[in-house]
């Protein structure tokens, strides 16, 4: 559903807002009506808003921090700020990145054939997330985030829970038991820090407080869950992507192994051009005009990052994998007070990844179709084989 193709007629024929029966929701899909939207938050909710559908009247606000409006969401970022900061992703993490990156290489390094996302796509986000946050590299909660990824946005899902208005039941019936196994889980990560800190993430939420504010245990729990899918889904598909650039279109892997200083460019371009977020929610809170038409107090929309990033209006041959193109006010990561906190460590995963990639790779070429995920709102495939030619093999 949510996806590039789904780009508006330009000129005099420009829709840049349609309504969608199959989703139950607005979709907001020119460049310059989603930015304006993602940067409205006075106007447009992120209460709940990670399903959209028709409102619920008794909706129980779920405290994650993607999903919360003000003030709560001002004092709860704030707090994870403090301890999750770029500068800290640049001088702690940067090393480490580099060196797990190299472990993942040297393991395939040589082969004639492998699985990007099995071998060095996959393995590197979830183990640098895992260690940030103080989890051991359970593959259960790979399991977990995988399966909520393909059902986040699945409409066949989502049609006969309309009715249902309340969350607890909607939710259950909507993910299925992901949600309180997942809880559960970080809930005794968290309980076990406020008895025996260590120098993790879980441990600095337990102790940060500002303005006599602190997280509760439920706040840190949701936080680190929500913080393990985003931090390894989008970027295992983020690093997907600009190795299929490297692949498929001709002259990148090239172009960059010659001016190595265009890796920045090529994070960026993958990031516009098929970024692993296709599109999320938001809630009209009052009735207004959007893009010509009108709409309603608590109507959904589905803000398409992905379609904004095509618009011809705002790029030139959006179709086309550009290294050259002046990129960075894409909106891959969104606008706004919920720009993705994690936008820094998913671009140093990736600067490191393609840098490595880029200098020991001297071909690839596809070995047999990709097999896509089904997730609506995420994009990037499960499984990408290649065969590899090497630059040079000791």
């Amino acid at each position: 559903m949510f996806t590039h193709t789904q780009l508006m007629p330009t000129g005099e024929n420009k829709v840049p807002v349609v309504w969608s029966e199959e989703a139950k929701a607005w979709m907001v899909l020119d460049y310059e009506t989603c930015v304006e939207v993602l940067k409205d938050h006075e106007t447009f909710s992120s209460n709940n808003s990670l399903i959209g559908g028709p409102y619920m009247p008794h909706h129980k606000v779920f405290p994650s921090v993607f999903l919360l409006d003000e003030p709560r969401h001002k004092e709860v970022r704030s707090l994870v700020g403090k301890a999750f900061h770029h500068k800290t992703i640049n001088q702690k993490w940067r090393g480490r990145i580099d060196e797990v990156t190299e472990e993942l290489m040297n393991k395939v390094k040589g082969k004639d054939e492998i699985d990007i996302v099995s071998s060095l796509s996959g393995p590197l986000p979830v183990t640098i997330i895992s260690e940030i946050i103080g989890v051991q590299e359970e593959p259960e909660l790979k399991k977990w985030s995988d399966k909520f990824a393909d059902a986040l946005g699945n409409l066949d899902l989502l049609e006969p829970l309309y009715k249902i208005e309340d969350i607890r039941e909607r939710t259950t019936q909507y993910f299925g038991s992901l949600p309180p196994e997942i809880g559960m889980f970080f809930m005794g990560q968290v309980q076990d820090r406020r008895k025996k800190p260590r120098e993790d993430l879980i441990s600095k939420l337990t102790q940060v407080e500002e303005h006599g504010q602190k997280l509760s245990d439920w706040e840190i729990a949701v936080f680190c869950g929500t913080l393990f899918f985003a931090g390894n889904e989008t970027t295992t598909n983020l690093i997907t992507t600009g190795i299929r650039a490297l692949t498929e279109e001709k002259g990148v892997l090239e172009k960059v192994y010659q001016n190595p200083t265009k890796i920045d460019n090529l994070v960026e371009e993958a990031l516009r051009w098929d970024g692993p977020v296709q599109g999320l929610y938001r809630r009209a809170k009052k009735d207004l005009s959007l893009g010509g038409q009108q709409i309603r107090e608590r109507d959904a929309l589905v803000v398409l990052y992905a379609a904004a990033n095509r618009d011809p209006e705002k790029y030139s041959c959006p179709h086309k994998f550009n290294i050259d193109r002046d990129n960075k006010d894409h909106i891959a990561f969104g606008k706004g007070i919920h720009y993705c906190m994690g936008a820094t460590l998913g671009k140093e995963e990736a600067r490191s990844m393609f840098q490595s990639v880029v200098e020991n790779v001297a071909s690839m070429e596809l070995s047999q179709e990709p097999l896509w995920s089904p997730a609506p709102c995420f994009r990037g495939p499960r499984k990408y084989q290649v065969n590899v030619k090497w630059r040079d093999v000791a």
